[in-house]
């Protein structure tokens, strides 16, 4: 399924500018692969890729006036290269001068890129290796200087993983592959967290459903196609969306007017999971939880009933998904962590309140109202 994913990835237009190094004259490199990996982010979350081919990747070059293709056999070979090494043995795996070599693996431990950038610009290596080590580090200081494009919430290493990308992708095809095998690997780093999730909760799936069908639900509100939350809106979006819900008009009340009256805190105290749940749950909501951990502790304790081990596994589920995507709204529900965990609340509150009134189902009909309506709660 990556592999699919990440194919719109080798036609990405780049034409927009960012923060860069002023000494660095391949600062577009770095601006272009900003860009293009917001738009494979993008592309990624919203289903829009279904098959990686030749026709596909030529298809988008023109339909979008993009200035190059490559090919599939190049792709699948940055692809392949990106697993299972290190930055630090990418780096020491090229071919190029000892001097290089070192300069990117001081890259990969400081911010302050100005000083490596001199030192380039200074030395006496050839043009094509002074084009590919200055084209790198313009990548690296522009993950450097994106922060809220490459968040930490997962406690990633986004220098780490794009460094291997870049470094890959100039081996096989220079700086079009160097760009492109950045953004493959800022998408397998972004993922990173994702695939021991999948590993260790069984319902992360449903969190991956949840993410999706939620930012469904914000476009078409934003863009004013939700006039009102009825039964006939609600079983238009159930026949849609990926998520499978219940949604009756007693959950969508009772959700709401919890969101108004109360906070996430409350609707966990009050509810009828075990002190170990609800403490689990509460501890989600904080900032930068390790979900790994949580759901390990949920899956090693045995006086858990088989429901409440779900319930809880499910809404993790949620709460971390929703944690690792880019905030749909700001909201102030939750102050504490921030806009993607004011939606995760909202999530919260609506997945127990519904599952109480009618089951799994219900619970998850619930989280879909009470991540959208706590996303807008001014």
């Amino acid at each position: 399924m990556k592999k699919l994913v990440l194919g719109i990835i080798a036609t990405v237009s780049f034409a927009f500018n960012a923060v860069s190094q002023e000494n660095n004259p391949y600062n577009k490199v770095g601006d272009d692969f900003v860009e293009a990996y917001k738009v494979v982010a993008s592309d990624y979350a919203n289903g829009k890729i279904k098959e990686v081919n030749q026709e596909m990747l030529d298809n988008y070059s023109q339909k979008l006036s993009f200035g190059y293709s490559i090919s599939t056999t190049d792709f699948y070979k940055i692809v392949e290269g990106v697993k299972d090494i290190n930055a630090e043995e990418a780096v020491k795996r090229t071919a190029l001068t000892d001097f290089s070599k070192e300069v990117l693996l001081k890259s990969l431990k400081t911010e302050d890129l100005s000083n490596l950038v001199d030192e380039v610009n200074k030395s006496d290596i050839s043009r094509t290796e002074k084009e590919k080590v200055l084209s790198s580090l313009a990548i690296l200081n522009a993950v450097n200087t994106h922060p809220q494009v490459f968040t930490n919430t997962a406690n990633r290493c986004w220098i780490c993983w794009v460094a291997i990308g870049v470094i890959t992708g100039n081996v096989i095809c220079e700086l079009p592959c160097a760009i492109i095998g950045g953004i493959i690997g800022a998408i397998f780093g972004g993922h990173e967290k994702d695939t021991k999730s999948d590993k260790v909760n069984p319902y992360n799936s449903v969190g991956v459903d949840f993410v999706a069908s939620a930012k469904t639900l914000q476009n078409d509100y934003n863009e004013g196609k939700i006039k009102a939350i009825d039964k006939g809106t609600t079983d238009y979006y159930q026949s849609i969306l990926p998520l499978k819900t219940e949604v009756t008009e007693e959950v969508i009340s009772a959700t709401i007017n919890a969101i108004k009256a109360s906070n996430y805190k409350e609707v966990v105290m009050n509810s009828k999971l075990s002190d170990f749940s609800k403490n689990i749950l509460l501890e989600s909501q904080t900032n930068s939880p390790d979900f790994t951990v949580l759901v390990e502790k949920v899956n090693n304790n045995n006086k858990l009933s088989e429901s409440e081990r779900e319930m809880v596994l499910t809404s993790l589920a949620l709460t971390q998904n929703l944690n690792q995507t880019s905030a749909l709204s700001r909201c102030t529900i939750n102050g504490q962590t921030g806009p993607n965990a004011c939606q995760a609340a909202g999530a919260l509150s609506g997945f127990i309140i519904g599952e109480a009134i009618c089951g799994p189902l219900c619970g998850l009909g619930g989280a879909i109202i009470g991540a959208i309506f706590g996303s807008t709660k001014d």
